[in-house]
């Protein structure tokens, strides 16, 4: 195949209404994924764990809850 047929060939291809409504579609496709991704970026961030500074009302909760602890499991397992 010379190099004049093998240009007209391919530019025969890459004129195709099917391959530009392919290539046409591909791009929306892509342009709305990322645009769902970006959009959805900022409301799934990674948020740092830090404890809680405690305040006088948490100190005072933390200091009046009863601890109780009780001999009999409701389990009925017995300690060796």
């Amino acid at each position: 195949m010379q190099s004049s047929a093998l240009f007209e060939l391919i530019k025969q291809v890459v004129t195709s209404w099917q391959v530009i409504a392919v290539t046409v579609a591909v791009i929306l496709f892509l342009n709305l994924i990322f645009s769902i991704t970006r959009g959805r970026r900022n409301s799934f961030k990674i948020q740092k764990m830090t404890p809680k500074k405690k305040t006088k009302e948490n100190k005072k909760a933390e200091s009046t809850e009863i601890i109780t602890t009780e001999d009999d499991d409701d389990l009925g397992l017995e300690e060796a």
